[in-house]
């Protein structure tokens, strides 16, 4: 958690991943996130609030995105796991990026 989070260029991995930008953006590009359970990332406490994931990669057994706005030019956000995929945002940018789950659900 911070104002914003700069995750780019890294490599993360773990269980369970929470990331929160209170004000700011959560930047993940160029990043390789991983999480074998839940990826919640939130950045929505306003509308000029983003996730930018270019050329990045969020894979998750489960995904809880709820951002204002989404990039993810040329990366790839993939769920895993067969629960309720939750991507919530206001504008979308997947220019050549891929969206993925396994889930039933896709909300």
């Amino acid at each position: 958690t911070g104002s914003s989070v700069d995750l780019s260029g890294s490599q993360t991995g773990a269980a369970n991943i929470a990331i929160t930008a209170t004000t700011g953006d959560v930047q993940t590009n160029k990043a390789v996130i991983s999480a074998s359970n839940l990826l919640a990332i939130t950045a929505n406490a306003n509308n000029a609030q983003s996730l930018v994931n270019n050329q990045g990669q969020l894979v998750a057994g489960q995904l809880q995105l709820n951002v204002a706005n989404l990039n993810n030019a040329s990366g790839e956000i993939v769920q895993t796991g067969s629960g309720d995929t939750v991507i919530t945002t206001g504008k979308l940018d997947n220019t050549a990026g891929r969206v993925a789950a396994n889930s039933a659900n896709l909300a």
